[in-house]
């Protein structure tokens, strides 16, 4: 058996390894010696359920104080909804040096089978129709296709039901291996609404191009002048006008901007109104964003019934491994939700790609 002194000198080596990785703002609390945080967290690590409960208890307690009194005029959750990362997922990585159980996006392959419109030299070496390449392709990664298909109808009986026409790839958060929680879901819509144009408007031409990545996007933005250079590989938000001018950009589809007031009246006219038109008309995904409700979501399909209408939603906030479709179906990433059910506070926003005589 291992002697005290030992046993004693060897724990207080690893104290001196573990402790810079905590990054622990210690700074901010005097009274709490690196010491006593990695002692903490070492009973943690060993105690059974009870002791880790009245321990960690006792832990998050005695760091109430102070937190409290830095972040007194501060609105907490105003907070974490603009936080990039999930808080848990971080702990655990800083405090444990281990990942929550999921694939890595860098080890997605790209299937085979569904490449799409691109040819193989393309999926590469995609060229930009201005500038550099797209790193989307480039980092193998196997997009789900057109994930709303096969997705039953809401109502057994509608009074009229408009889809999407045409095939897509479903973009969303680190689907390419950069993480963009928090930040990234206009992006991801952007990605998804160019991938159709891909698909659909410009399969056989000689200079169509993948999506843009999200460098590309906010070059572009600051290129054309809508963005200062500060916002290049940066992590600010972009909405429905910033896709007008994207996809103007990269692909000549100039896009229709429609505002819809809050309110269930206006969303339940105007808004479906609209995209029953622009879906018998162009066909093409719609990207939707607001203020109180400021998650972007692709509309796909709008259903109308007579107690009121569905919208046909691509979310892009799942983040992990590429799933099937009916999984994400199933876990309700892409889902016919109630126009009701939406923030009835808040405006919104739609941006319609005007793309009838696009086609080939």
């Amino acid at each position: 058996m291992m002697p005290r002194s030992e046993q004693i000198r060897r724990v207080q080596q690893q104290q001196q390894s573990v402790i810079p990785q905590l990054h622990l703002p210690l700074n901010q609390y005097p009274h709490m010696r690196k010491e006593d945080a990695l002692g903490a967290f070492m009973i943690l690590i060993n105690a059974d359920t009870e002791q880790f409960a009245y321990w960690l208890t006792k832990c998050v307690n005695e760091m109430a104080p102070p937190l409290q009194e830095k972040f007194k005029n501060t609105s907490i959750d105003k907070k974490l909804l603009n936080l990039h990362m999930k808080p848990h997922e971080e702990l655990f990585t800083k405090l444990t040096g281990c990942v929550p159980q999921s694939c890595s996006p860098a080890e997605m392959t790209i299937s085979e089978s569904d490449t799409g419109p691109f040819a193989p030299q393309d999926l590469e070496f995609a060229p930009s129709r201005r500038y550099s390449t797209s790193y989307i392709r480039k980092n193998k990664t196997e997009l789900t296709k057109s994930v709303h298909t096969g997705l039953p109808n809401p109502l057994t009986d509608p009074v009229k039901c408009s889809l999407i026409q045409g095939d897509y790839l479903y973009f969303h958060y680190g689907c390419d291996g950069q993480d963009d929680r928090g930040w990234g879901c206009g992006y991801r819509t952007v990605q998804t609404m160019a991938s159709w144009l891909c698909h659909n408007c410009f399969p056989l031409r000689d200079k169509h191009r993948p999506p843009p990545s999200l460098p590309e996007i906010q070059q572009a933005l600051v290129t054309m002048g809508d963005k200062p250079s500060s916002f290049s590989c940066s992590k600010e938000w972009i909405g429905t006008f910033e896709a007008s001018l994207i996809l103007d950009y990269f692909y000549d589809v100039p896009c229709k901007l429609v505002h819809v007031r809050g309110g269930g009246a206006e969303l339940e006219n105007i808004a479906v109104a609209e995209l029953h038109q622009h879906f018998e008309k162009h066909g093409s995904p719609v990207m939707m964003g607001g203020d109180r409700d400021n998650s972007s979501k692709g509309i796909f399909g709008v259903c109308t019934g007579d107690r009121g209408s569905y919208f046909l939603i691509v979310d892009p906030h799942y983040y992990g491994c590429q799933l099937e479709k009916t999984e994400l179906q199933r876990r309700g990433w892409v889902a016919w939700k109630r126009v009701s059910s939406l923030d009835q506070s808040s405006f919104y926003n739609l941006c319609l790609p005007q793309t009838a005589k696009k086609g080939t």
